[in-house]
């Protein structure tokens, strides 16, 4: 136990960055990396539950809970706030992308398990998180969905075209402002790579149509008005928080 815990603690630890590097280009590469680099661990675990050995299933259970108790434990010696919060959604991050979709790879048998008792565990070390498995398939093809934008999805969910007022302005907006901004670049490439995941998750939802509504509401419909009004560098802050708000609350 103590031999598998350890390897599952430094696949965790292994990946630097894990937010900034999450990119279409680079990520089937790195995960096919992490794999090869820590699949051992994951495919130990089964072998042992299929074989019965330290209580079978149990030990699941047992593994998702020792693994989030370590990290509380790391995130409780840190001293400010501030860095607790950056570092658990790095956590976050690593777990979404290639912890879960190793597990669900690797573990055929009882990676499915697996997941489920660390989301669980997961979620009562840091109850503010509501992480969502996914394969590495479901999110590399989430890459390759470039249509499936949010501001896209929103507004088709309210009934407008593809080539409608709104996205037009904001379409303009990013080609002719926010691209030539300090940062802009950066701010629209991390938005390709995260919004049809994001789109994604929230389609599966019943209560889609209204978190569209809500988007539009607090973010969409507030940067159309400044831009209409002249104010890009206030759309350019709102647009910004609605990257980062949409990215902890739907894609973690």
């Amino acid at each position: 136990m103590d031999e598998t815990i350890t390897g599952f603690m430094d696949a965790l630890y292994a990946v630097e960055d894990p937010i900034k590097n999450f990119k279409k280009n680079t990520y089937e590469a790195q995960f096919r990396q992490f794999e090869k680099e820590h699949g051992v661990c994951f495919k130990d675990l089964e072998q042992s539950v299929l074989s019965g050995e330290d209580g079978g299933t149990r030990k699941l259970s047992q593994m998702a809970e020792m693994i989030a108790e370590k990290v509380a434990e790391e995130l409780r010696a840190l001293a400010k706030e501030r860095f607790r919060q950056n570092r658990l959604m790095d956590y976050n991050m690593v777990l979404v992308t290639y912890y879960f979709p190793a597990a669900l790879d690797l573990m055929p048998q009882s990676g499915t398990q697996f997941v489920d008792h660390m989301i669980l565990a997961w979620k009562e070390q840091f109850p503010q998180t509501d992480l969502k498995p996914a394969t590495f398939e479901e999110i590399n093809a989430g890459f390759r969905q470039r249509y499936c934008y949010i501001t896209t999805a929103v507004c088709k969910s309210l009934g407008k075209t593809d080539e409608c007022y709104e996205l037009n302005l904001l379409r303009n907006y990013r080609d002719d402002y926010l691209s030539r901004q300090k940062n802009g670049k950066e701010l629209i490439r991390r938005y390709y790579d995260i919004a049809p995941t994001i789109v994604k998750r929230i389609n599966r939802r019943e209560d889609c149509a209204v978190i569209y509504q809500d988007i539009w509401q607090t973010y969409l419909k507030p940067c159309i008005a400044y831009i209409e009004h002249g104010k890009k560098k206030e759309c350019m802050d709102l647009y910004t928080n609605m990257v980062y708000d949409l990215q902890e609350k739907y894609f973690m």
